[in-house]
C-alpha cells in the first residue's frame, strides 16, 4: 500500500492535485481486485489504507467501506467473509458510516464462495444472520440480495 501511495502522491504532485478520499478509495479498489487480495497479505494491505487515510486525517465514506467489504470477499478462501465482515461493519460504526444495500450484499456474496452447504459448518445460518442484520441496521434488502442468496444456495446443491 504504501509504495502504490507513493506513487500515487508524486503523480498528484506532478498535476498539484491532492489526495482525498476518492484518490484511496481507487487504491482501495485496486487492491479488492487485486488477485494477490485472495491471500492474508494482500488483504492486510486493503486494511492498510485505512491506516494511511487516518495519518493523513482523510475522512472515509460508504464507498471505502464497500470497497474493504469487496476485498474481504476476495479473501474469503483465507478469512472467515463472516467474521471480517463484522469487523467492517464495527469499523464503519466507529466511523459512524451507515453501511448500504451494496455493503451487505457484497458481505452475503463473501459468504457465499465458502458455499451454504452443510459440509460448510455454516448452511443457511450465515446468509440469515446477514439479512437479519441488514433488517436490523435498517437496510431494506433487495431483490439482489435474495438472488445472492439463492445463488449460494444452488452451489451447495
Amino acid at each position: 500500500a504504501q509504495a502504490a501511495l507513493l506513487h500515487m502522491q508524486m503523480l498528484c504532485v506532478e498535476v498539484g492535485a491532492v489526495l482525498d478520499t476518492s484518490t484511496y478509495n481507487a487504491l482501495m479498489l485496486a487492491y479488492a481486485r487485486d488477485s494477490a487480495t485472495a491471500a492474508e497479505d494482500g488483504l492486510d494491505q486493503s486494511m492498510g489504507v485505512l491506516d494511511l487515510m487516518d495519518k493523513a486525517g482523510v475522512d472515509k465514506d460508504i464507498t471505502t467501506f464497500n470497497r474493504l467489504m469487496e476485498a474481504c470477499s476476495s479473501a474469503a478462501c483465507v478469512v472467515d467473509p463472516s467474521e471480517m465482515g463484522d469487523k467492517v461493519l464495527d469499523l464503519m460504526h466507529k466511523e459512524k458510516v451507515q453501511p448500504d444495500v451494496e455493503t451487505f450484499n457484497t458481505l452475503l456474496e463473501a459468504c457465499g464462495k465458502l458455499g451454504w452447504s452443510r459440509d460448510t459448518g455454516h448452511g443457511l445460518e450465515v446468509g440469515s444472520k446477514v439479512v437479519a442484520r441488514m433488517v436490523e441496521e435498517e437496510v431494506q434488502p433487495t431483490t439482489d440480495t435474495f438472488n445472492i442468496l439463492m445463488y449460494g444456495c444452488a452451489w451447495a446443491a
